[in-house]
């Protein structure tokens, strides 16, 4: 529903709040930052970064009906990079892609 995915946007856009108890905290705004200000080098920072988002919302919603909107949007990513940049999967196993950057 559209509560449930709101939820989910403002975790992914400033999680200072549910940050506490993450190791290492990472949000939308943070990487628009680190983007504006040339902070990547490689793609596969870049790419990094917006996984973490994605591993700190399953952490933090690990008991939580939000689980699944984070897993959808980590897989809708994660489809739309492959696509964007052509990236080969390692295995047919893998959810994870082989970055040529």
């Amino acid at each position: 529903t559209w509560n449930h995915a709101n939820a989910l946007w403002h975790f992914c856009q400033h999680n200072t709040k549910t940050s506490q108890g993450l190791e290492k905290p990472m949000w939308l705004n943070k990487i628009k930052k680190n983007l504006t200000m040339n902070v990547y080098h490689r793609v596969r920072e870049f790419v990094r970064d917006m996984r973490l988002i994605f591993q700190n919302h399953r952490a933090f919603y690990k008991n939580n009906k939000f689980i699944n909107l984070g897993l959808q949007l980590e897989a809708e990513f994660e489809s739309d990079f492959k696509n964007v940049f052509g990236i080969q999967e390692i295995s047919t196993n893998s959810s994870r892609f082989e970055l040529i950057f």
